[in-house]
């Protein structure tokens, strides 16, 4: 497109070309559209909608003439930008979308999943060409959502599309994003803390059966552990998730609770074994019977506690008989944990 556009601009094929104010000024326009993934500033009706008869035989996102992983490269993009740097600070509102705010170019990419894997590239030269100040970090951080937050959420879907698997950002490709941002020094290990993101990534897989987490909790986690004794909560994360994310508006237990009860917990023996994972804090263990049913929470704790433990070496004995003794001094641990390892190692 933008070369299309520079040609069309430079009056190829014609004798006398436009003069050079117009033709920056031409190209510029076409590049800030691309960047908004718009054809031209009134595409379609005036609520920015095509044929509706027609939408249902088009393929998804056919609207989107934006920055594509299948058909754009980042040094096409990056070319584009570094010719026309200020078009990332550029403001514009998608008529697609029901939250009619300005959005900048780094924003308008999560509009679309095949937009997103440019975010660290725009965030890269954003920093480096100097548009946004400091703090903003390439515009990470200038929004009213963080582009974090946004990673985390995965909510950026077309309002008349119904089919929400098209709207979520794959979670490797997510976690993906991140990594690379924490690489170049644009994504900070407090972040995770100041914009809640542990909590905000549980807290959207409740209502969404397709959401996926994985990838990125363990990223989270890995990155900053101390998230697991201290969440923001006042309480360990796991703690929290037992008492707070684990029902739904209606009462009914979220689909994959359990299973993302198992990460949390998994995790939490990794980072901090002699605190059993945090399993045995205060009434953690209890809630977590009652919801998901104590032979569950049986079969995770044989999973993720005894399994590592679960051949009949000198040296796993020894560290189940650490556990036990680590359990029964620890006065945050409360007596099942200390009975459920006393029943796998009585002499310990």
């Amino acid at each position: 497109r933008i070369r299309e556009a520079i040609r069309k601009a430079s009056g190829e094929g014609s004798s006398d070309g436009p003069p050079p104010f117009v033709f920056l000024s031409d190209v510029y326009k076409t590049v800030k559209l691309f960047f908004f993934g718009r054809l031209s500033i009134d595409e379609g009706n005036e609520n920015g909608e095509g044929d509706d008869d027609d939408e249902e035989q088009r393929p998804p996102f056919h609207w989107w003439h934006g920055p594509n992983r299948d058909v754009d490269s980042e040094e096409e993009v990056e070319t584009a930008i570094r010719f026309f740097p200020a078009v990332l600070v550029e403001k514009y509102c998608h008529p697609r979308f029901s939250m009619h705010q300005r959005h900048i170019p780094i924003s308008v990419a999560f509009y679309c999943p095949k937009s997103i894997v440019f975010v660290p590239l725009l965030a890269e030269l954003g920093a480096e060409l100097g548009r946004f100040k400091e703090s903003e970090r390439g515009g990470l951080t200038c929004l009213f959502q963080s582009v974090f937050a946004q990673l985390i959420c995965n909510n950026t879907r077309r309002e008349d599309l119904e089919d929400e698997s098209w709207g979520y950002i794959d979670d490797e490709a997510s976690a993906a994003i991140m990594m690379r941002l924490k690489e170049k020094g644009l994504m900070k290990k407090e972040d995770i803390f100041n914009y809640d993101l542990t909590n905000l990534l549980l807290y959207n897989a409740i209502y969404r059966e397709s959401y996926r987490i994985d990838k990125r909790f363990r990223f989270l986690i890995d990155w900053d552990p101390s998230i697991l004794s201290e969440c923001g909560r006042s309480k360990p994360l796991l703690c929290h998730y037992v008492c707070r994310m684990c029902t739904t508006i209606d009462g009914s237990t979220p689909h994959g609770a359990a299973q993302r009860f198992q990460t949390i917990l998994k995790s939490g023996l990794s980072h901090y074994p002699n605190e059993l994972g945090f399993l045995f804090r205060g009434t953690t263990f209890h809630l977590a019977c009652n919801k998901f049913g104590q032979d569950e929470v049986s079969r995770i704790i044989d999973a993720e506690l005894f399994g590592p433990l679960g051949q009949n070496s000198k040296k796993n004995n020894n560290t189940l008989r650490a556990l036990v003794s680590a359990a029964a001094t620890n006065d945050d641990i409360s007596l099942d944990g200390v009975h459920t390892l006393l029943r796998r190692d009585p002499i310990g």
